[in-house]
């Protein structure tokens, strides 16, 4: 190996290349090369030597370039600088600028030194506090209002207490000159071993007045230690704290004059942390992340020498702002992590210290960023290597060019073997770590902090069997470079929901290995699953290049491990499932670039990845403090999301920063803001929102399932009644258990459930709620479509006190007399079975792909005035129960009648269910085609059975009749099976959905004008005595019909019948009851008929007994529940 720096010194300021086969050992400092450029069977080998650091506007590898190795880590200092401009340089095809390139046949290999990436606190830490380690803070003092610009002074005794304090207005011309002499002989007079802070408030006056004593002025602030006092700008912040001979200078806000005075341990706080520490050295710099619901409370500190510290502590310079909460709390883990930013060797872009906007672009980042976003960056393209570790990464990425990131792998094919590990990037103008056309990479241990866009980033929806963990992403802000790193108010198109997708971890394909990360802080989303139906960009050529094209292949896609990774501190959620993303496609007559939101995903995991298989499960999960736990998306037939296990705890001892929060909303905004209802909250809320509904879990799309979870400490905090004595309104904020989508367009599945549910609390007690459903008197609650159709099945009973009843928006729409309204959940618990009908066609109101907003009017036929009308947004869904009849009416007033109309049902509808369906059609209409595939009607061979009455309808078995009655305008028919659910994520019993499509053959497009209905339809109500699981088969031959009282008279001799004062007297201890339940048995012929008494008994358990509260069932049988 030979050593040649006199070439590199010769050549400085213009391009160096190596020649093929040179090796070069860099083992001194050179000077700024124009450029670097390793060629073929060339290397360099950076020397075992500190503080070499090479400046170069790129470097080129088609060569090596070697910074220690596997074996022999580089312990010294160094670093790789990259210049440049977006005006200067020579653009590579390529590469681009300004960047580190390893091209095909390329090799990189840098493995700075092995040090911790990351830890834990082990204890809170946070600022001093009046009550622990605060001695003064002129906020809170009697001086704390005064706001005249000129100097301000506080001086206190060497304990700590307060001394004098001293205002020197200096803004008025005829008040400054005495002013300033006051001043003057007050410094001359100050007595020795005084601490004085001195503070410049806006302005330290009118410096060019040359009438005014301002040379003095100079020379006393020198001497008290003020150095820099004739460099002091207007509307410069300037700060010193001196005792003579001793000063400290800070900056800080020109618009305020603050002193505090702490104890010395608390302006350089000891870190206790959970793992051994010594690898990191005084001088490098951490960042401690927020513990509350604003990342923007995480802090950046330099480590301090600290001889009697352990090592898992260290000394940090300067005092905490905020709290960082360091326990596990209610079995929640809430320590704050703490990650090292400073590495021995260190690659970094330069920045001009303003922002140019020389072209469109470049003024657009410069208006929304205010600073040059033009870094380095570093690139490995296909048949390249690099094997990246311990170093840290500054300034790098190009907010202007897509591309230029900070670490990019780019359209390498298959990479196994190669890796990012122990990296610190941040401050980064695009992304950290980019996985573009690539597989098999591992990314692991790293320190994200700060970055534009999303963090760890998969490009084209192509990239598989990649090892993302134990990294921390904290600090993710908005970018430009594709619509979903876009905030709604950059977004280009207008259909604004195509962006807004921002994630620290943005994966784009399901099979890739995601454990014990951490997202800990967000201006969006923490981690999000988010597909494309085929690969993006330059992958969709090469997947078929290579073969691998599979459309849609992603929905179906098992996630293979998602384990032990935690979401915090992201503004709107930790964890999204649920986005398909555009392909550069039309959306609702639009077209969306690529990477734009164009939909639900339909995410459906199978194995094989076809049309069955399995399911999506987040099990032995923890969540606290969030606004909302975990939220169900929408699964596809045959999958659904389970969350089971879990612990959630709305509120632990992690109360974050307290806040004053001022009423805004509603006619409050007219008032002076003076005269606005204020309140001193002593807890953090989500985005300064106290009244925002929070829950643990809620019910969205589906289906879902929890399981063996427990909830605790969610009640409604009602605060500052003095807004309703003064106001007329009580401020709440909502919260429950079980909660549902505040602004959902989407139905839950009727399916979707609870099953052993258990709480830390009782409901009803001290506002205390299981569940709760909002209304439009609650805040930031709209009642679209979802909302409308809230509902979830509990199917043993550990909800509501009764097993298989269903909680149901509480209307008439929905409930029934034998259910029981809570209106302190906004909901009703009914024993019926509901089912999904979605309503669809073709042209009309319902024309395809888009209807109309508003296109159907739905009624219950029993109660024919609770008409539901839904926007119809995400389709046509409607939550139905079985057994009775509802009329369909199109609204006529936004367009014609359809022509075709198609109805579908799924979740729910199965054996000994069945509905009358009444749709009104012009009455000029004579013929219909009738198709379905569940019974079968193919038009042909096998034809629909039209009728000639209701009565002939309502007897008839077997789902082919229909009965048009042209008077009345109505087409009847009914929608039954005859098979039974055997999974508990089958969409259709037996998988065969009912599906029926009507297509009018003539009388034109309306408008349909109908008379009354005919009397409602009510069918039999069948308990089904079978197990729990839906899983089984194993059901009694015989059926029971159950008489049920439905009248008022017959309802109250219910409620106060012998076994439900028996139920009052026997709570909180086992209850055997003999329920005289009058029930019809019949065989399997329908036609043998006995009654007889039913006794059933049940054991309370622990958890029971400890709890309060009674519900009263709707069948008969007596049970106490918590």
């Amino acid at each position: 190996m030979r050593r040649h720096h006199a070439p590199l010194q010769h050549r400085a300021k213009r391009a160096y290349s190596f020649k093929q086969s040179h090796k070069i050992l860099l083992d001194a400092q050179i000077p700024r090369l124009t450029s670097v450029t390793i060629e073929a069977g060339g290397a360099l080998i950076w020397g075992d030597v500190d503080g070499i650091t090479m400046e170069s506007s790129f470097v080129m590898i088609l060569g090596e370039l070697h910074v220690g190795s596997e074996d022999c880590r580089f312990e010294k200092t160094g670093g790789i600088l990259l210049y440049g401009t977006p005006e200067t340089g020579v653009e590579d095809p390529e590469f681009g600028k300004k960047f580190i390139g390893v091209d095909a046949g390329g090799r990189l290999e840098i493995h700075g030194k092995d040090k911790l990436s990351w830890t834990k606190l082990t204890s809170t830490s946070g600022p001093a506090t009046q009550d622990c380690g605060l001695v003064f803070d002129s906020r809170g003092s009697s001086f704390s209002t005064e706001r005249g610009e000129g100097i301000h002074m506080t001086l206190w005794k060497k304990d700590g207490s307060l001394f004098d304090h001293a205002l020197f207005l200096t803004e008025h011309a005829t008040a400054a000159a005495s002013n300033m002499r006051r001043f003057l002989t007050y410094v001359q007079d100050l007595p020795s071993g005084v601490v004085v802070g001195l503070s410049v408030f806006e302005d330290l006056g009118r410096v060019n007045d040359s009438a005014l004593p301002w040379d003095a002025v100079y020379q006393a602030l020198e001497m008290l230690g003020a150095k820099q006092a004739r460099d002091i700008g207007q509307f410069e912040p300037y700060a010193l704290v001196t005792i003579t001979g001793n000063t400290v200078t800070r900056g800080g806000s020109p618009n305020e004059a603050r002193f505090r005075v702490v104890q010395s341990d608390w302006e350089s706080p000891k870190i206790n942390l959970m793992h051994d520490v010594s690898s990191w050295q005084p001088g490098d710099k951490v960042v401690v992340a927020s513990t509350d619901f604003e990342w923007r409370q995480a802090e950046m500190k330099t480590i301090l020498p600290c001889p009697d510290c352990t090592n898992y502590q260290v000394k940090l310079e300067g005092e905490f702002q905020y709290t960082h909460f360091g326990e596990v709390t209610y079995g929640v883990d809430e320590r704050a992590e703490v990650g090292l930013l400073t590495r021995n060797f260190r690659i970094e872009g330069t920045l001009r210290p303003e922002c140019h906007g020389n072209t469109d672009k470049e003024r657009l980042l410069c208006e929304r960023y205010g600073r040059d976003t033009y870094g380095g960056h570093l690139k490995v393209v296909r048949h390249g290597t690099a094997h990246l570790e311990g170093f840290e990464a500054v300034h790098l990425g190009q907010q202007a060019n897509l591309g230029s990131y900070p670490i990019h792998f780019h359209m390498c094919d298959d990479v196994t073997g190669m890796y990012v590990k122990q990296v610190s990037v941040y401050d980064s103008m695009s992304r950290c770590v980019t996985i573009h056309g690539s597989d098999g990479l591992e990314v692991a241990e790293n320190v994200c902090y700060l970055h534009l866009g999303h963090g760890i980033f998969f490009e084209d929806g192509a990239e598989q069997n990649n090892y993302i963990h134990h990294n921390l992403v904290l600090g993710t802000l908005p970018g430009t470079l594709t619509p979903s790193d876009m905030p709604r108010d950059w977004c280009p198109f207008h259909e604004k929901d195509a962006c807004n997708m921002l994630a620290s971890y943005w994966i784009t394909h399901p099979n890739n290995i995601l454990t014990d990360n951490v997202a800990a802080g967000s201006d969006l989303q923490g981690i999000s699953y988010s597909f494309s139906d085929v690969p993006m960009g330059l992958s969709y050529d090469r997947y078929i290049e290579r073969g691998l094209l599979q459309p849609n292949s992603t929905r179906y896609i098992r996630v293979p491990k998602f384990e032990n990774n935690v979401m915090h501190s992201n503004l709107k959620s930790g964890l999204w499932f649920d986005d398909r993303l555009s392909v550069g496609e039309m959306v609702d007559g639009e077209f969306i670039d690529e990477g734009g939101r164009a939909g639900i995903s339909l995410y459906s995991a199978r194995d094989p990845p076809t049309e069955y298989g399995a399911r999506v499960i987040t099990t032995f999960s923890g969540f606290g403090d969030s606004r909302e736990g975990y939220i169900s998306p929408h699964t596809d037939d045959g999958s659904h999301c389970a969350i089971k296990d879990s612990l959630f705890i709305g509120e632990t001892d992690n109360t974050g920063e307290p806040y004053d929060w001022t009423r805004t909303d509603g006619f409050y905004k007219d008032m002076p803001r003076d005269q606005r209802p204020t309140h001193h909250f002593t807890r953090s809320a989500a985005a300064e929102d106290p009244e925002f509904t929070y829950s643990g879990v809620s019910f969205y799309q589906g289906p879902v399932y929890v399981e063996n979870c427990y909830f605790h400490k969610y009640y409604n905090y009602f605060f500052n009644d003095s807004f309703t004595d003064g106001y007329g309104n009580r401020n709440v904020r909502p919260g429950s258990a079980i909660g549902f989508g505040r602004t959902n367009h989407y139905p839950s599945a009727p399916t979707s459930g609870a099953r052993n549910i258990k709480y830390g609390f009782c409901d009803g007690a001290n506002d205390h709620h299981y569940v709760f459903h909002g209304n439009l008197s609650t805040p930031k609650w709209e009642i679209v479509d979802g909302a409308i159709n809230a509902n979830f099945r509990d199917y043993d009973g550990s909800v509501t006190g009764t097993p298989n009843t269903q909680i149901v928006h509480d209307r008439p729409f929905f409930t029934g007399p034998e259910c029981l309204s809570r209106p302190d959940w906004s909901m009703s618990v009914c024993p019926y079975n509901y089912f999904w009908l979605v309503v669809r066609g073709e042209d009309g109101v319902l024309k395809y792909p888009k209807s109309v907003q508003w296109p159907v009017f739905m009624n219950r036929d029993d109660s024919p005035n609770d008409i539901i009308n839904m926007e119809g947004k995400l389709g046509n869904k409607y939550i139905l129960r079985t057994n009775v009849s509802y009329t369909v009416r199109f609204n006529n007033t936004l367009g014609d009648v359809p022509n075709v109309v198609r109805l579908r049902a799924f979740y729910g509808l199965q054996q000994h269910d069945v509905i009358r369906l009444a749709i009104c059609f012009p009455k000029t209409t004579t013929q219909f085609d009738v198709r379905s595939w569940n019974p079968r009607l193919d038009g042909r061979t096998q034809l629909p059975d039209f009728v000639n009455s209701l009565a002939e309808l309502d007897a008839d078995t077997t789902g082919k009749a229909f009965y048009w009655d042209q008077n009345s305008g109505y087409l009847y028919l009914k929608l039954s099976s005859d098979k039974t659910l055997e999974r508990i994520d089958q969409m259709c019993p037996g998988d065969e959905c009912r599906d029926v499509t009507i297509r009018r053959l003539d009388g034109g497009p309306g408008p349909a004008v109908c008379g009354d209905v005919a009397m409602p339809f009510v069918g039999e109500q069948v308990c089904t005595e079978k197990s729990e699981s839906l899983g089984r088969k194993e059901h009694n031959k015989k059926e029971m019909r159950l008489k049920r009282p439905h009248s008022a008279k017959a309802a109250a001799s219910y409620q106060t019948s012998p076994w439900m004062e028996l139920a009052r007297k026997s709570m909180g201890r086992t209850v055997k009851v003999n329920a005289a339940q009058e029930c019809e048995c019949r065989g399997q012929s329908g036609r043998n008929h006995m009654s007889r008494t039913e006794e059933k008994q049940r054991t309370l358990s622990p958890l029971e007994k400890f709890c309060c509260g009674l519900k009263f069932p709707m069948d008969g049988h007596v049970l106490t529940q918590p």
